[in-house]
Parts: C-alpha cells; structure tokens; sequence
C-alpha cells in the first residue's frame, strides 16, 4: 500500500507542474483527476484493511483503537470500560452545560412575572393588585433552576385600604418544558 501512496503522490505531483505547460494542460488535469480518485480509492481500502485488523483485535474501528492507544489501553476489554467512563463523563458535563445555560440569569425577569400569580391568589382583593417594575424587585438565582424572588404589591385589604406587602417566592423552572411552580411564598 506504501508503494501504491508514493506513485500517486509522484503522479499527482507530476499532473500538476503538467498544468503549467499549455500543449500537455489537458493531459495532466486527466492524469490529476485520475490521481485523486485513485487516492480516495486506495484510502478507502486502507482504512477497510485498518478496521478489519481493529475489530479482529476486539475494537470498533481503527479510531476506537488509536483513541485506545493514546490512552494507553491495551486489551479491547479494558478500553471498552474506560470508553464508557468516558462517554457517561462527557454526557453528564454536556447535560451540566445544558441546565447551565436553560437554567440561567436571563429568566429571572420571568421569574417575576411567574412569581405574581400566586401572589394575587393570595390576596384577599388580587384584581386591585399593581405590582411593580421589574427594576425594583430583586430576583436571585439559588441552586438548580431556583429563583428567589423578593418585591412587594400594592392592593386593598379587606377594609378597602391600599396596602404595601412585601413577599418572598422561591419559584422553580422547569428546564424540560420551561413551565414554573412556585416552590415557597411569604407574605
């Protein structure tokens, strides 16, 4: 196979001075052509003989052996518990970067806006309630896709007054399906 590699290379090679001089140009875009599938032949069938050879020695393919031998694994049995070591280490920081970035800052404001439904349902007047802007409260992100939500509503008692309460939600995401519940609330 080496020989074959090192005549396609010196055809190839050739084919391409050849397209310099215009009375072979045409000669030697045919014999570049032909070199290059002739290339991508040979490397097919060097990779098939490689893989033959790695699964005759317990791998998947030649990569699954070369990924074996940088990590200085030898026997197919031991590679193949280290590659799922390795495969569920991956998952879990892929599915870590994933809530990461489903359970992050940017939906504190919604977390606001969630949080005020179960504050109305509280209130012993909830159509009279105004809540404020968003640049009052102060929502915080705790663990998991917990915010912790602090800010106050303005509504009538039960006496017709207007009163200021102040409350504490713990709202929950679900990074899934995006919908929220409200984990605590403190009035």
């Amino acid at each position: 196979m080496v020989i074959i590699t090192n005549i396609l290379a010196a055809l190839t090679i050739a084919a391409f001075v050849g397209l310099f001089f215009k009375r072979i140009r045409k000669r030697a875009a045919l014999v570049l052509a032909v070199s290059f599938v002739a290339g991508a032949v040979a490397q097919g069938i060097e990779t098939a003989r490689l893989d033959k050879e790695a699964q005759a020695a317990g791998f998947m393919d030649h990569k699954d052996f070369l990924a074996a031998e940088d990590a200085d694994v030898e026997s197919p049995e031991e590679w193949q518990t280290v590659r799922s070591e390795r495969d569920a280490e991956e998952h879990s920081r892929a599915e870590q970067a994933r809530l990461a970035e489903e359970c992050s800052d940017r939906h504190s404001a919604e977390a606001f806006v969630m949080s005020q439904r179960p504050v109305k349902a509280a209130l012993r007047a909830p159509a009279t309630a105004d809540f404020p802007s968003i640049n009052t409260v102060t929502v915080t992100r705790a663990e998991g896709c917990r915010y912790v939500v602090n800010g106050y509503v303005d509504a009538q008692n039960g006496f017709g007054a207007q009163i200021r309460t102040s409350y504490r939600a713990v709202m929950q995401r679900d990074p899934d399906n995006g919908s929220w519940s409200v984990v605590e609330l403190d009035m």
